[in-house]
């Protein structure tokens, strides 16, 4: 979603004609007076989000008896505005045209034509659209600034849903209103959508940044566009850029409610020059300054990778504290957590530690699948890992051989986690003086498991680990003299035509060279 922090237009319009219910009729009877509290306490509830006592509320007004045309109309109003923020347009535009059709003050009846025109083009329904635009244009006069609102609040509420549809409107609305006081709010609406392009498009957006830099803003406007100004040097993939930016941000709006969000990018973009001391400051400074924010967990396990990456031994520390943290709060990032302390503890040749962790992520209930398989996988190596610290300890070897049989079996391994769990059970195998068992399981690799389809389509993983077993199969058959079997594996790992088939090649030209082997010319 676009962010430009306004409410809904329908809702501002809303408050404007319910601000105006006795006013414009100087009545301030205790009626009237109740009449307000209580359109004020609707609107109010579909602010809160309560669509339900809103639409009660309102159900019970047009049961009153005989309410005047103006009171029906303000009602009416208001449950246009509460289908639309349920995004039923349909129903909203049809309370809208409703009230159109009673005899009303002319204020209201503007406020209402502004809706519904608003309605009708987010709905694409044009003739509507350009039947209400133009009564607007009528009842508002050429003096104005409604034409120019209706247009604005059209591409920018079109642009709050990602609507390719906005790029024409608020281009429309400069060219044909260029002086309106709000022609900023359309320049860094339009920034924004070429942000979110695929690819991002940062000179276009940076082109209408400077746009709305050289008009006069508001306070919001500059927080706005100042915002969006990091998130070109972001998207133009210049992280010493974005660092100053958002340094600037800080300084400059040091209470502004993005200012979370301002604090994760200058970590990710520390982190991407892999300044991962500042990186962590500025990661934990989100959880510390902001602990009930969505984004305090993902400030806390970001601090903790990056002191992780610090390789000082009390940053390692601090980075499972910090990720001890996260996997207690029990929150979405709890798996990832304690995944990242084994990794972490692994590293340290903590064997114990670590496999303690990835049994946790393994037995973690609504652990993603992917996860799941990682966290056996890297249980299995801290195994092996073990067993080699221990002179190859048979009965570590073996629960490592089972964790990979394991991954190998389970129907959420993806081919190439199937084909690194094999390679990795053969290593154990051979450890386990298996040879010929280890042999049979390469074997098997590379006959079943050949890499299938365009090689661009096949996951460079899938190629490397098949390009591993067959590795491992020319080592054993080396070993044994088979000098012949081992070149037609070296071909046949070559003829795959991934990433290292020349690599695969080489080894088999060699082997040739050295042996003496020559293709049989009868083949």
């Amino acid at each position: 979603m676009i962010r430009h922090g306004r409410d809904t237009p329908l809702r501002r319009r809303t408050g404007a004609a319910i601000s105006f219910a006795a006013a414009f009729l100087g009545l301030a009877s205790a009626q009237e007076e109740s009449s307000r509290a209580d359109f004020h306490a609707i609107e109010q509830s579909i602010e809160a989000g309560d669509f339900e006592g809103a639409s009660r509320a309102i159900a019970d007004w047009k049961k009153s008896p005989s309410p005047s045309p103006e009171t029906l109309a303000k009602i009416l109003n208001l449950e246009g505005t509460l289908e639309f923020t349920r995004v039923n347009t349909e129903a909203s535009l049809a309370a809208f045209s409703e009230a159109l059709k009673l005899e009303i003050s002319a204020p209201l009846r503007t406020d209402l034509l502004y809706n519904a025109a608003l309605v009708a083009g987010l709905s694409d329904q044009t003739e509507a659209y350009q039947s209400y635009s133009t009564q607007l244009s009528e009842a508002a006069g050429p003096n104005s600034n409604l034409p120019g609102d209706l247009a604005l609040e059209r591409g920018l509420t079109e642009a709050s849903r990602s609507s390719a549809l906005a790029f024409e409107t608020l281009e429309t609305f400069l060219h044909r209103f260029p002086d309106h006081p709000r022609v900023a709010d359309a320049e860094i609406s339009l920034a924004e959508l070429y942000l979110i392009q695929v690819p991002p498009q940062p000179v276009a957006a940076r082109d209408h940044i400077d746009a709305a830099r050289a008009r006069q803003l508001t306070l919001n406007q500059r927080e706005w566009l100042d915002d969006v100004a990091i998130w070109v040097e972001v998207a133009a993939q210049d992280p010493t850029a974005a660092i100053q930016r958002s340094d600037q941000f800080l300084e400059d709006w040091p209470q502004s409610k993005r200012r979370p969000e301002v604090l994760m990018v200058l970590g990710e973009n520390h982190f991407r020059i892999e300044d991962y001391a500042n990186a962590m400051m500025q990661f934990e400074q989100v959880a510390t300054e902001f602990p009930d924010s969505p984004l305090a967990e993902t400030g806390l396990f970001f601090a903790a990778k990056s002191a992780s990456l610090t390789l000082l031994s009390e940053n390692q520390n601090k980075a499972i504290a910090l990720w001890t943290v996260v996997a207690d709060r029990g929150g979405p990032l709890a798996a990832p957590a304690r995944h990242e302390i084994g990794l972490l503890e692994l590293n340290r040749d903590d064997f114990d530690a670590a496999i303690a962790a990835f049994d946790v992520v393994a037995a973690y209930p609504g652990t993603d699948p992917q996860l799941r398989i990682a966290a056996l996988a890297d249980r299995g190596e801290a195994l092996f890992a073990k067993s080699s610290a221990a002179a190859n300890d048979p009965i570590t070897l073996q629960a490592a051989q089972e964790a990979f049989a394991q991954i190998q079996a389970d129907p959420a391994a993806t081919k190439s986690w199937r084909l690194q769990a094999a390679v990795w059970e053969g290593k154990c195998l051979e450890a386990l003086g298996r040879t010929e068992d280890a042999m049979k399981l390469y074997a098997s690799v590379l006959q079943d498991s050949i890499p299938a389809g365009p090689v661009a389509a096949v996951p460079v993983a899938e190629f490397d680990w098949y390009f591993r077993a067959g590795l491992a199969a020319i080592r054993l058959l080396q070993r044994q003299d088979k000098w012949r079997e081992a070149v037609e594996i070296a071909d046949q790992v070559a003829q795959t035509g991934g990433p290292r088939a020349t690599e695969a090649a080489q080894i088999g030209e060699k082997l040739r060279l050295r042996h003496f082997i020559w293709q049989d010319p009868a083949n």
